[in-house]
């Protein structure tokens, strides 16, 4: 099964859930659009450098550039900003900081 059709994924910034597809972000400024849901991009990424933030967001780590702990936001490189679910704070204060 072929999920992204000759991408590097240093070139994926993200994924964000859209109902039963998932858009794919990339560095060039393009974005994809898959007729796959986000689990089974997690489930295809869960040996790379990818991280479930929130239902929405599959993130690369690579592209994440601080946590603010204070207000629970994930500042990405790109300027994106991603609020923190309570029950991901300790996880992602782990992985990132």
């Amino acid at each position: 099964m072929k999920l992204i059709a000759n991408i590097p994924l240093e070139q994926i910034l993200f994924l964000q859930a859209d109902i039963n597809y998932t858009q794919i972000f990339l560095s060039c400024g393009r974005t994809l659009i898959s007729g796959f849901n986000l689990k089974k991009y997690e489930n295809f990424f869960e040996q790379e450098n990818f991280l479930r933030v929130n239902r929405s967001y599959l993130i690369n780590r690579d592209c994440i550039q601080y946590y603010d702990s204070s207000n629970a936001n994930l500042h990405l490189k790109n300027g994106i900003v991603i609020d923190v679910p309570r029950r991901r704070r300790e996880l992602i204060e782990r992985l990132v900081v």
